[in-house]
């Protein structure tokens, strides 16, 4: 499933399902509380959340962070006419 446009889409859940390791190890092998981990797992709040969290985690699971999150904004800027559009 794509990531919405303007909201971060983690791919931690498949990450662990394909390796078949459980949040405890995920805890073990990065510098995460569980709640973060869960909310990452959860994709909640992730818009809050740290770039060393996401460091952490990358790092943790010899994951890149492109493997981990998927980003899609909601506007871009044009050159043309130096204004933000929709995408």
């Amino acid at each position: 499933m794509e990531a919405k446009k303007g909201i971060p889409k983690s791919h931690l859940s498949e990450i662990m399902g394909d390796r078949k390791i459980k949040i405890a190890d995920v805890l073990r092998c990065t510098n995460i509380g569980r709640n973060t981990c869960a909310r990452v797992y959860q994709e909640k709040d992730m818009e809050k959340m740290t770039l060393g969290t996401f460091i952490n985690l990358c790092d943790g699971l010899g994951v890149s962070l492109n493997e981990l999150l998927e980003y899609h904004p909601e506007k871009r800027y044009n050159p043309e006419t130096h204004e933000c559009e929709e995408y």
